[in-house]
């Protein structure tokens, strides 16, 4: 007798869900029809230059030009990665922040670049890339999206997530490593979000695991954070 309304009551709740997620998204938001794509807007007017035509949410994981947008960033990340060598060497003979805000910049030896990249629905996914990971919980994406997660080269612990501007549902939850750094300072290390020139923008709630060189925080949106002390 329940099997008879199973479907009809799980294709309810979805679609409440959709609806709400939508809604909530951005009170700016324009309202979309059941097939379209939901723009996601910047959290900031310095993520604004960097929001990509693609920094879309879709109705459907079978969307042509979300797959086409997979492939791009399949492609973009396996040429940064040829490339991955010259980038560390030009790192070694740059200059790296010390300071964003009113913390000091984790600054360690340098690591060649990172990354991972994954379309992500409502089921939520995990990305590791190298050795820090970032977990999207379910429901905190109203629809469909590609979701790439990169540690640029650096002596910085730094990672940056696009679509800029994205803005969950649900708090992600990120974990920076510095098992990389030989001798990291005993100060408690935090996450902090930073815009692309690593102006610091404000604290992430976030909590120093130093027998295991992590920094585990829960994040609401993107793009761009680094450990800092």
């Amino acid at each position: 007798m329940l099997s008879r309304f199973a479907q009809p009551l799980r294709i309810g709740v979805m679609a409440g869900i959709t609806a709400l997620a939508v809604a909530c998204s951005d009170s700016a938001a324009p309202t979309a029809a059941p097939n379209e794509r939901v723009k996601v807007l910047p959290s900031d007017s310095a993520d604004a230059a960097l929001l990509i035509p693609d920094s879309r949410i879709f109705a459907s994981p079978d969307d042509p030009q979300l797959l086409a947008w997979f492939e791009r960033e399949k492609l973009r990340i396996a040429t940064a990665l040829a490339a991955s060598e010259a980038s560390l060497e030009l790192v070694n003979s740059q200059q790296t922040p010390t300071r964003t805000g009113a913390y000091s910049v984790l600054n360690c030896e340098p690591q060649p670049y990172v990354a991972a990249t994954k379309i992500v629905g409502p089921l939520g996914a995990t990305l590791s890339f190298g050795r820090h990971k970032l977990t999207v919980p379910p429901l905190a994406v109203p629809g469909w999206t590609v979701i790439t997660a990169e540690a640029p080269a650096s002596r910085v612990v730094r990672t940056t997530f696009a679509p800029h501007g994205l803005r969950f549902l649900l708090a992600s939850d990120l974990t920076i490593s510095y098992a990389h750094c030989l001798r990291p300072p005993t100060a408690v290390k935090r996450i902090v979000f930073v815009d692309n020139d690593m102006r610091f923008l404000e604290n992430v709630r976030s909590s120093d695991d130093q027998t295991n060189k992590l920094v585990n925080g829960r994040i609401g949106h993107f793009s761009s954070y680094l450990i800092a002390y």
